[in-house]
């Protein structure tokens, strides 16, 4: 928690001592557990006096034992750790952040100086518990109200994004494991107790009836786990899958594929189907133009000859992309590398590669929609995936009705490639080489958007301008839905990774007030939120029409009161209250 508590160490010799000292914490932590293993289960006398002689002074409960006194000295190194990244936090923070950690240090500070202290015999006999207690005790107990009140009231901690749907999942999954083990620990805890006694006269005793119902029990939920697992997997979107299934209807969907395109469909429809990525695009090698492009325009073509393709080219399996992470393995590649990365939303990087081994084309993975990293098994059948996508881009590249069909970059890739242009006059969007509007027949610019952003949103025309950025309208090609498009100041390709994070955030938000939003892309690094669309108008236009009633303005400012209160209570500022975001 030091570590990651209010911003991650930065590497240097802070970062490598919280490292060691957290590795160091659980290294004797574990030898602390084997310690007392033998008071615990209670070892033949012979036994477990020799191990109290060799670790007596370790173990918990023992006279004069250094057990408490370790474990409180290896936690110490956080609280200075703490303070220490506490004191050059943003003034914005710096209230919030304090506030938490001092109320850490009061409530623990005084049981760690305590409990290590005591254990020098004549300070125990000074100072014994039944009188430190007096001032020990109502720390802690003021701590719980400390830590509540900075986090709910001074925002030390963003709650929103602490609780998130993926530990939602890991503690429901590990609650049903945990409880499936307990019948079964419970039976060993009943055969090593009467291991001395044969088993027909434990069978025969009281604790027989016991064990005869524990092994109903056991055998009864370990034969309905799998099916509540598979219910939880539904209700998380990870529906479990049989590799081999999928993979099998994919080699031969890949098979029958005459296009490009129709490759692409077929690989989206069942990766999506088992790992529900938010985001998926295929990328194959354009033999003419030494680019990788999407059959669809899913994404902006790559170059050869980039840190991106480079990178996967010479990797042996998936790579990961966390953009937020200065030790992973994208972190050394250029910004505009970096930029492409974020546009895309890519998480997974498969590569595809041909008989040679070269690059034939990238599978592209967005984050999972339960937020669950990518596992070992999810990597091998992305592999194999990879490895029957080749083959097909191979035999489609050699047919020459595939070539006429649907060539690599043909299908609309400009679109998501190059720039829109925009009428000065009536604002509609439409091919960049257009010199006038195809509608009213004035000039036409290039906007700073694309036609098309991510494969799936068509820019259609401006609604909207501001100092913040632009509004236009757009529809949504995957659900036939009109949505409003709003983009903003262009920013680094962490900080898009960011706001695609704090976007699904605000998604969580639910008011009749609030706007909702669909979520959030870039394009050239350019983050763009999609929107619900209010085609109304918005405030700002009402009022150059003239004033409002009166009891029409007090309706709207309770409202508008309400739904500010909602997003207070999430723990978001607004910041931009105006006529025109008032739809």
């Amino acid at each position: 928690f030091a570590d990651e508590f209010p911003y991650k160490t930065p590497p240097g010799r802070a970062a490598a001592l919280a490292g060691g000292a957290a590795t160091a914490a659980l290294t004797l932590g574990v030898l602390l557990c084997v310690a007392n293993l033998p008071f615990a289960l209670s070892m033949p006398q012979g036994f477990s006096s020799e191990w109290t002689q060799a670790l007596g002074p370790f173990a918990r409960g023992a006279q004069e034992s250094l057990y408490s006194a370790t474990q409180y000295a290896l936690a110490f190194p956080a609280l200075v750790l703490l303070v220490r990244k506490a004191r050059p936090a943003s003034a914005d923070e710096r209230r919030g952040i304090t506030l938490l950690v001092r109320a850490l240090l009061v409530g623990a500070g005084p049981t760690f100086v305590y409990v290590i202290l005591s254990t020098s015999p004549a300070f125990a006999r000074a100072l014994p518990i039944g009188v430190a207690g007096w001032m020990i005790y109502p720390c802690l107990l003021v701590m719980p109200s400390l830590t509540a009140y900075a986090v709910l009231f001074q925002q030390a901690l963003d709650v929103r994004l602490v609780v998130r749907r993926a530990m939602q999942y890991a503690l429901a999954r590990r609650t049903i494991l945990a409880i499936a083990g307990v019948p079964i620990l419970l039976m060993a805890a009943t055969l090593y107790r009467h291991r001395e006694a044969r088993l027909a006269d434990i069978l025969a005793s009281s604790d027989g009836v016991l064990l005869g119902g524990l092994i109903v029990v056991s055998t009864v939920w370990l034969r309905a786990r799998r099916g509540v697992l598979d219910r939880l997997d539904r209700r998380y979107f990870r529906e479990q899958y049989d590799a081999q299934h999928i993979l099998a209807k994919l080699v031969d969907d890949c098979g029958h594929a005459t296009s490009l395109r129709q490759l692409a469909n077929a690989l989206r429809r069942e990766i999506r189907r088992a790992l529900h990525p938010e985001a998926f695009a295929l990328l194959v090698r354009d033999p003419a133009g030494g680019l990788l492009t999407s059959p669809d325009a899913d994404v902006r073509s790559l170059d050869l000859t980039s840190g991106v393709c480079g990178l996967v080219a010479n990797a042996e399996s998936c790579v990961d992309v966390d953009l937020e992470n200065e030790r992973s393995d994208v972190a050394g590649l250029s910004e505009g590398d970096r930029t492409w990365l974020a546009d895309a939303g890519v998480r997974l990087l498969v590569p595809m590669r041909d008989a040679d081994r070269r690059l034939a084309g990238i599978l592209l993975l967005g984050e999972k929609k339960s937020e669950l990293a990518y596992s070992a098994e999810d990597r091998r059948l992305l592999g194999a995936v990879a490895a029957a996508g080749a083959m097909a881009v191979g035999q489609i590249s050699g047919h020459p009705r595939a070539r006429a069909d649907a060539a690599p970059g043909e299908v609309g890739a400009g679109e998501a490639d190059d720039a829109a242009g925009e009428c000065s006059a009536c604002g509609v969007l439409q091919n960049g080489r257009n010199r006038v509007c195809e509608r009213c027949g004035r000039p036409v610019h290039l906007a700073g958007v694309p036609l098309i952003v991510s494969g799936k949103f068509r820019l259609l025309d401006r609604i909207g301008s501001g100092a913040m950025g632009i509004v236009y309208r757009g529809i949504d090609e995957e659900l036939d839905r009109t949505v409003a498009i709003k983009t903003l100041p262009r920013i680094q390709a962490d900080e898009v990774a960011r706001l695609r994070r704090e976007a699904r955030a605000i998604a969580s938000l639910s008011h009749p007030n609030l706007a909702l939003i669909y979520g959030a892309e870039s394009w050239h690094g350019m983050p763009m939120l999609v929107l619900e669309l209010l085609s109304g108008g918005t405030l700002g236009e009402r009022l150059a029409r003239g004033p409002l009633p009166t009891e029409e303005t007090l309706t709207m400012g309770v409202a508008l009161a309400d739904a500010v209160a909602a997003i207070h209570r999430a723990g978001i500022l607004h910041r931009d209250i105006k006529p025109s975001n008032i739809g």
